[in-house]
């Protein structure tokens, strides 16, 4: 990178490999955002043939483009994760409690879409192919419940989008909670590696990210081999010949 100008180099192999109906995407991590919006500027981009005798642009073409930045995302903190269940690799419903940090309010205006996403520890890495998509995921703020109409998983990541038909009115909040049905891992927890569970809000308006939990959540569930606890009345003492009443209740 020199100045406002990134290189990129070695796409020969790529480009030659490229059908004549493809798409070539660039993905670029770790720029730095302007402290401001950009309403619209010339981003160029040039294609540079570098094996000539003469290093000379193949292609060269600008797009006008606009450039939103919206404020630093609000912090958040998992404040409590319970599970119905808490045995290895059984389904179990996980509840996720999340609230701001210092009693910051959230808000959303009202005909918004918002975008939640959760990633895993890496202890469900060895059976992510095993966990199905969970059918639903619901979000719980002030009493009200909204429903994800679309959900998907990838890398240990969880995402899903609550459409922007829920939100009929602007709501404040501090405080909510995101309930799921997901299978348990195998093995347990490393509590010592931070953050354990980490949980982002987009809003789809703004497109932005509008808030995310801080590096030291550490929020961790504890997982057993057991799945029930049974408890077993009636006498004590059974004289040969007899029968007695036992009660079994889980």
């Amino acid at each position: 990178m020199k100045g406002q100008t990134i290189i990129i180099t070695g796409l020969t192999p790529v480009l030659g490999n490229l059908s004549s109906n493809g798409f070539l995407y660039l993905a670029i991590n770790g720029l730095l955002n302007p402290q401001t919006s950009i309403a619209q500027s010339n981003f160029t981009f040039t294609f540079i043939n570098t094996s000539s005798t003469y290093v000379q642009a193949v292609l060269l073409f600008s797009i006008p483009l606009s450039y939103p930045i919206s404020d630093a995302p609000k912090d958040m903190q998992i404040s409590g994760i319970t599970l119905s269940l808490y045995k290895y690799y059984i389904v179990s419903r996980y509840t996720f409690t999340v609230g701001t940090v210092n009693g910051v309010t959230l808000t959303i205006p009202s005909n918004s879409s918002i975008g939640v996403m959760i990633h895993f520890p890496k202890e469900y890495d060895y059976i992510w192919s095993q966990i199905a998509v969970p059918s639903s995921l619901n979000v719980t703020i002030s009493g009200n419940t909204f429903s994800a109409s679309n959900i998907t998983m990838s890398n240990r990541y969880l995402f899903a989008v609550i459409p922007n038909n829920s939100f009929n009115s602007q709501i404040n909040f501090t405080t909510f909670n995101i309930t799921f049905m997901f299978r348990n891992p195998n093995i347990s927890l490393d509590c010592t590696v931070l953050p354990v569970f980490t949980l982002t809000m987009f809003d789809f308006k703004s497109k932005s990210i509008y808030a995310q939990t801080l590096s030291n959540n550490k929020v961790c569930p504890t997982f057993s081999t057991y799945l029930y606890s049974i408890n077993v009345t009636g006498n004590t003492k059974i004289s040969a010949g007899s029968f007695s009443h036992f009660i079994i209740s889980l």
